[in-house]
């Protein structure tokens, strides 16, 4: 799944293109590159995730955050994965694409870059439900 996930953000990263009349790098559809809920909603729904983020001044913790930025938000894939196009392309605050929550060594790197995961908020979720009986 990791090497799913990495090529789908390197092909966004191949999506991008310069809106000279806007003077932005957007993606196909006009979303801007540099909002990350874009990317984080597009990743959600490619693999049928959820897209989580917390505001900077809740979780100074975070290195993705406040003073910089007043909030952050990525995608969350199988409850595992943590997927961030933005944070590895735009910021280069990440040093990679894709997160396993389930590695000691990865979670402790989320928790600098993403602070306390109790900071975090759910946002809109992509994952398949079970039909209503």
């Amino acid at each position: 799944m990791r090497a799913r996930l990495e090529a789908y953000v390197d092909q966004l990263i191949a999506e991008e293109q310069y809106d000279e009349k806007e003077s932005v790098w957007t993606f196909p559809n006009g979303d801007h590159c540099w909002i990350c809920t874009n990317s984080a909603v597009r990743i959600a729904k490619e693999f049928k995730g959820t897209v989580w983020g917390y505001w900077g001044a809740d979780n100074p913790i975070a290195l993705i955050g406040w003073p910089h930025y007043e909030g952050h938000d990525f995608a969350i894939i199988q409850k595992r994965w943590l997927v961030d196009y933005w944070a590895f392309r735009i910021s280069k605050l990440s040093p990679v694409r894709v997160f396993d929550l389930r590695r000691v060594q990865e979670r402790q790197l989320v928790k600098t870059l993403y602070g306390s995961k109790e900071r975090w908020n759910q946002g809109d979720s992509f994952e398949r439900r079970s039909p209503s009986r």
